[in-house]
C-alpha cells in the first residue's frame, strides 16, 4: 500500500509539471509575433499537456486496474501522439532552409494503431482482457493469439518510440552540419540539451507501459522511481526552448545572376578587414550576401574550399584575432577579460571557451588566415 501511495505521489507531481510546463509554453507562444516562427513552441505545449493525460492514465491504472482494460487503446495513443508531437517540435527546430511541411502521416499512423486496437477489443471479452492483463507474463494456452497480441502491443509500442529516438538524432545531426555553416553562434548551434532530452524521451516513455500494466505482480518502487528525471528533462527542454538556444535556419533567397558576382579571397579579406561583421554576435551567413553581392549557396562553399573550414569557425577565428589585437592594444589594460571577449564579437564567454577549445583542439586554423 505505501509502494502504491508513493508511486501515486510521483506520477502526481508529474502531471503538475506537465501542466505548469504546457502553460509556460502557450504563453511564450503567444508573446511571439505571428510573423515571427512560433510552431516549434506550440508543438512542445501540445506535447506537455498529452503527456499530462498520459500520466494521468497510469495514476488511474495504478489505483483501479478496470482503467486498463476500459483504456488500453487510449493509453497507447496518447503515448505515441507525444513521442510525434515531441518530433515535430525537434523537425522544426532542426530545419535547414529547406521548404517542407510536417508529413500528417506521422499523426494518422498512431490513431490508426489505437483504433486497430478498439477494433481488436472489440471481440475479446471484458473479462478475458482483464485476465490477460493481470496475469501480464503468462500466456494460457487455450487463448494464445490474444495473449500473443497483447504482449505485442507494448514491445511494438516501445520499438516505435526508439526509431522516432533514432530519426530525431538523426535529424539534428544534419542539422548541426548545416548550422555550422549558417551561424557563428557556438552556443546556440551546440544542441546538447536537445541530444539529452532525446536520449531521455526513448529511454523512458516506453517504461510505464510495461511496469504499470504489471502493477499487481508487485512492481519495486526502486523501479517506478527510475522516471523521477524526466520531469527535470522536461524541464530543461522548455527552459531551452523559450531561451532560444537554438538557431532557427531560414531559407535560402538565391540573388539574380545578373546582381551576383563571384567572390575571391582578396576581396572577401578586404570586406572583413574594413567592415568587420564578425563584431556582430548574432551574426548569420546571410548577413554578408548582400554586402558581397552573392548567394549563400556560393559563399558558403567558397569559405569551404577557400579556407578549407566552415562558416562557423572561420568567424570565431576572426574574433579570436580581434581579442588578441584588443587585448595588446594600449586601452587593453583599462577593460576586463569579459569587456574585451563581447567586444570582439563573441557575445558570451561560453561562445569564447567553446572557440578557443575548438581551435587549440583541432589546430586547423594555423595557417588558415595568411
Amino acid at each position: 500500500m505505501d509502494s502504491e501511495f508513493a508511486g501515486a505521489l510521483l506520477y502526481s507531481a508529474f502531471i503538475v509539471t506537465f501542466l505548469m510546463a504546457g502553460s509556460i509554453c502557450l504563453h511564450r507562444y503567444h508573446e511571439i509575433t505571428k510573423h515571427a516562427p512560433r510552431a516549434h513552441i506550440l508543438c512542445l505545449a501540445l506535447a506537455c499537456y498529452v503527456a499530462a493525460l498520459y500520466w494521468v492514465e497510469v495514476l488511474l491504472i495504478m489505483m483501479n486496474i478496470d482503467w486498463a482494460v476500459h483504456c488500453y487503446p487510449l493509453f497507447i495513443w496518447l503515448g505515441l501522439v507525444c513521442v510525434v508531437l515531441l518530433y515535430h517540435f525537434v523537425y522544426l527546430v532542426t530545419g535547414t532552409g529547406e521548404r517542407l511541411h510536417f508529413p500528417m502521416l506521422h499523426y494518422l499512423i498512431p490513431s490508426g494503431l489505437a483504433l486497430l486496437f478498439v477494433w481488436w477489443d472489440a471481440f475479446i471479452p471484458f473479462a478475458e482482457r482483464y485476465r490477460i492483463i493481470t496475469s501480464f507474463n503468462r500466456i494460457d494456452a487455450d487463448q494464445p493469439l490474444w495473449e500473443t497480441v497483447y504482449q505485442l502491443m507494448p514491445v511494438s509500442y516501445s520499438i516505435y518510440i526508439i526509431i522516432y529516438g533514432v530519426m530525431a538524432y538523426r535529424r539534428v545531426w544534419f542539422y548541426r552540419i548545416a548550422v555550422d555553416n549558417y551561424s557563428a553562434d557556438e552556443e546556440r548551434t551546440s544542441m546538447y540539451w536537445i541530444y539529452y532530452f532525446i536520449a531521455v524521451v526513448t529511454g523512458c516513455f516506453p517504461k510505464p507501459l510495461i511496469t504499470v500494466m504489471a502493477v499487481n505482480l508487485g512492481i519495486p518502487l526502486w523501479v517506478q522511481c527510475t522516471m523521477v528525471w524526466f520531469p527535470f528533462a522536461l524541464t530543461y527542454l522548455i527552459y531551452n526552448a523559450i531561451k532560444g538556444n537554438y538557431i532557427l535556419v531560414q531559407p535560402a533567397e538565391e540573388l539574380n545572376d545578373r546582381t551576383s558576382r563571384l567572390v575571391d579571397r582578396k576581396r572577401f579579406e578586404h570586406y572583413m578587414a574594413t567592415k568587420k561583421p564578425y563584431l556582430n554576435s548574432d551574426l548569420c551567413i546571410t548577413d554578408l550576401l548582400a554586402d558581397l553581392c552573392t548567394n549563400r549557396t556560393y559563399l558558403s562553399s567558397f569559405i569551404n574550399r577557400e579556407y578549407g573550414v566552415n562558416f562557423k569557425t572561420l568567424i570565431n577565428e576572426f574574433r579570436l584575432r580581434e581579442l588578441e589585437r584588443l587585448r595588446l592594444g594600449s586601452n587593453g589594460k583599462n577593460h576586463s577579460n569579459m569587456q574585451l571577449i563581447m567586444a570582439a564579437g563573441f557575445g558570451s564567454y561560453r561562445n569564447y571557451l567553446a572557440a578557443s577549445r575548438r581551435k587549440y583542439r583541432k589546430g586547423v586554423l594555423r595557417y588558415v588566415l595568411r
